[in-house]
C-alpha cells in the first residue's frame, strides 16, 4: 500500500493510479471503470477509491495488530498457569490443550486477513463465519481443560474421577493384588508411551502406582 500513499501525494497521474486500483482493488464495477479512458468523474472516483483502499487497509492492520497483541498476552497467561513440574495427568492434559490453543490463536490472528483476500463478499463472510465459530469451539475446549487442570491441582484427582481403588485387606490375597496392580502400572505406562495425551491412562497409572506403594507399605517392602 506504500505505492498508493505515494500516488496520493503525487500529481495523481490517472493511468498510474488506475493500475494501482487494478492491482489492489476488488470491486468489479470500479475495475471496469478504471480500465477505460480517463474523465474528470473517473479521476475523482479513482482518488476516492484509492483513499478507501488505504483507509480500509490501515483499519484492518490496526485490528490485526491488536488481536495479535491480545493473543500473545493470552498465550503468556495460559502458559503461566501450567506448573513447571507436571505429573502424568497434567502432562497429558497439557498435550491435549496445546494444539487446540495454538489453532485458536492462529485463527484469532488471521481472521481479519480474510477481509483482504481475493474472494467475493459472500465467500469472505462464509469463511470468516466458519473461523469465528471454530474459535468459539476451541475456546470452550480449552476452558474445559483448564477446569480439569485446576480441579486436579487442588484435589489431586480429575472431576470425573471415581473414588480411589479399594485395597485388598486379606493378608493372604495382598501379594496377588499387588502383582495385579504392578501389571496395570506396566500396561498404563505402555499406553502413555504410545499416546502421551491419554489422560485416562495417566489417571489410572497414578491410581495403581498408589496401590502398589500402599501394598508395599503394608508388607514392609522397600
Amino acid at each position: 500500500m506504500d505505492a498508493i500513499r505515494e500516488w496520493l501525494k503525487s500529481t495523481q497521474n490517472y493511468d498510474a493510479g488506475a493500475k494501482l486500483y487494478l492491482m489492489y482493488g476488488k470491486d468489479h464495477a470500479l475495475r471496469r471503470i478504471f480500465s477505460e479512458p480517463a474523465s474528470d468523474f473517473k479521476k475523482r472516483k479513482l482518488v476516492e477509491a484509492l483513499k478507501g483502499l488505504l483507509s480500509k487497509k490501515v483499519a484492518v492492520e490496526n485490528i490485526v495488530q491488536q488481536t495479535k497483541t491480545v493473543a500473545i498476552e493470552r498465550i503468556a497467561g495460559a502458559d503461566r498457569k501450567w506448573p513447571d513440574e507436571l505429573d502424568n495427568t497434567l502432562a497429558a492434559l497439557q498435550l491435549q490443550w496445546k494444539p487446540l490453543f495454538s489453532e485458536m490463536m492462529h485463527l484469532s490472528s488471521t481472521i481479519y486477513d480474510v477481509a483482504l483476500a481475493g474472494k467475493t463478499d459472500s465467500a469472505k463472510e462464509a469463511e470468516a463465519g466458519r473461523m469465528a465459530h471454530r474459535i468459539c469451539d476451541l475456546d470452550d475446549q480449552c476452558d474445559a481443560i483448564y477446569a480439569q487442570r485446576d480441579f486436579y491441582r487442588e484435589h489431586k484427582k480429575l472431576p470425573e474421577e471415581k473414588k480411589p481403588i479399594e485395597l485388598v485387606v486379606d493378608p493372604k490375597k495382598i501379594p496377588l493384588a499387588m502383582a495385579n496392580a504392578t501389571r496395570y502400572v506396566r500396561d498404563y505406562k505402555n499406553k502413555l508411551r504410545k499416546d502421551p495425551a491419554n489422560v485416562h491412562a495417566a489417571q489410572q497409572l497414578e491410581k495403581y502406582e498408589w496401590a502398589v506403594a500402599e501394598y508395599k507399605r503394608i508388607l514392609n517392602i522397600d
